[in-house]
């Protein structure tokens, strides 16, 4: 299974580190692994550096709101491609703040896009109506959805699609 592949192109936290969030990311109450691209709700902190993050419900606040993207540092030497990466259970994850203006890219399996959309600039990125931690794709905004930004760019390297937002 293809893990996704982030970029933080123009996000704030790049530049100024008081825009990232280390996380632990819980699912049930437990820790759990979690994908790069994914988008989590910061909650209590555990400890001085750290937050728990959970899945985000459809209508929360992008205030609240992180995109994972740790470097990817694999110490299982059969792994050698980005798309093998996740944030493995109990550790510490790399969060990105968003703020109006940010651009990430992340590859198109890192979203939730409906059969048959074909993906294009200026389509609509929120959070799954459904749950979870993947960001939806859809042509126009759905009702009671956060909305985090819109489509800017398609661009294929190699195998990946990667899809860019603007955060809005």
């Amino acid at each position: 299974m293809a893990h996704p592949i982030v970029r933080t192109d123009l996000m704030s936290g790049t530049v100024d580190g008081s825009q990232l969030r280390s996380v632990m990311f819980y699912s049930d109450g437990k820790p759990a692994e979690i994908e790069n691209g994914s988008v989590v709700k910061l909650g209590e902190m555990i400890d001085r550096e750290t937050y728990k993050a959970e899945a985000p419900a459809k209508g929360d606040g992008i205030e609240n709101l992180v995109l994972i993207a740790s470097p990817e540092l694999m110490y299982d030497e059969r792994k050698q491609n980005l798309d093998e990466f996740t944030n493995e259970v109990g550790e510490r994850a790399r969060g990105y703040r968003f703020h109006k203006g940010d651009i990430a890219s992340v590859t198109a399996d890192g979203f939730a896009i409906a059969d048959g959309v074909a993906v294009a600039k200026g389509y609509v990125v929120e959070l799954a109506a459904a749950g979870g931690t993947k960001l939806a794709i859809v042509a126009t905004a759905t009702s009671g959805c956060t909305k985090i930004g819109e489509i800017v760019d398609i661009e294929t390297v190699d195998s990946k699609t990667y899809y860019a937002f603007e955060v809005k």
